[in-house]
């Protein structure tokens, strides 16, 4: 198997609305270590302002069908967990929070829907606001970058700390 780049079909053409974005989307990317992200979304939820809010946890294809099926046992009121989501990057770009275990295909889609967003959302403004990066990796390290360029404030969690500005 030879990578020979990002996979993204169009953004402007994904799946039509079907469903209103909820407050808090939660991606796995591919599934398969997500389970860890999915738990603590779901052990965090009660502490942050959007507690009574819709959250979207999306597994990933991946995901272990026993994990799938113990996780969906634990969902509070408001949460809704998937295997799949054909709309996912629709969803990225219309959420309040959008939480992501990023693979490359997860950047792009969201940068992608970050670029859409910016010239038609009158009043948008990212320079000032904050971006959390969990983990410290060549993804991250690309994703500041742009969070920079655009005058954005950075959080970055690794190994158990958290720096702010990085």
């Amino acid at each position: 198997v030879v990578h020979t780049g990002f996979v993204l079909a169009s953004v402007e053409s994904a799946v039509p609305a079907t469903e209103a974005a909820p407050a808090v989307l939660v991606s796995a990317g591919g599934g398969v270590v997500g389970e860890r992200l999915l738990r603590a979304a779901i052990a965090a939820r009660p502490r942050t302002r959007f507690a009574a809010s819709p959250w979207l946890l999306v597994g990933g294809q991946n995901l272990p069908a026993p994990a799938l099926a113990g996780l969906r046992a634990e969902l509070p009121d408001g949460c809704v967990l998937t295997g799949y989501h054909a709309d996912l990057a629709r969803l990225m770009g219309q959420c309040t929070v959008s939480v992501s275990q990023a693979g490359y295909n997860s950047v792009v889609e969201g940068l992608a829907v970050l670029a859409l967003a910016l010239p038609p959302r009158e009043g948008v403004e990212l320079r000032g606001k904050t971006l959390g990066v969990i983990g410290y990796g060549n993804i991250a390290h690309e994703i500041i970058k742009v969070a920079r360029v655009l005058g954005m404030n950075i959080l970055v969690g690794y190994n158990g700390q958290i720096s702010l500005g990085h």
